[in-house]
């Protein structure tokens, strides 16, 4: 179930659309602030890199919203990097 929630939201990272992006961003921040399953799904499948390269766009909105989802990635985050 995490699986096909996670996977899907790390694609439409990659969409065209600012606002889809956007909703995508803050869905991810929320599903991994609470829980570590998501996160490590988030982690395993690119999420950071996605990530990454999402804090290169020229929308403000989007970088924004990139800071949250890795500050909620990192929350208590019990690995080292």
């Amino acid at each position: 179930m995490t699986e096909a929630v996670i996977i899907p939201l790390i694609q439409l990272l990659d969409d065209t659309s600012t606002s889809v992006q956007v909703a995508a961003l803050r869905t991810i921040s929320n599903l991994v602030i609470d829980f570590t399953m998501h996160k490590s799904l988030c982690v395993q499948n690119g999420g950071v890199k996605q990530l990454v390269e999402q804090s290169k766009s020229t929308d403000s909105t989007v970088r924004v919203n990139v800071v949250w989802a890795l500050r909620n990635l990192m929350f208590l985050c019990r690995h080292q990097v």
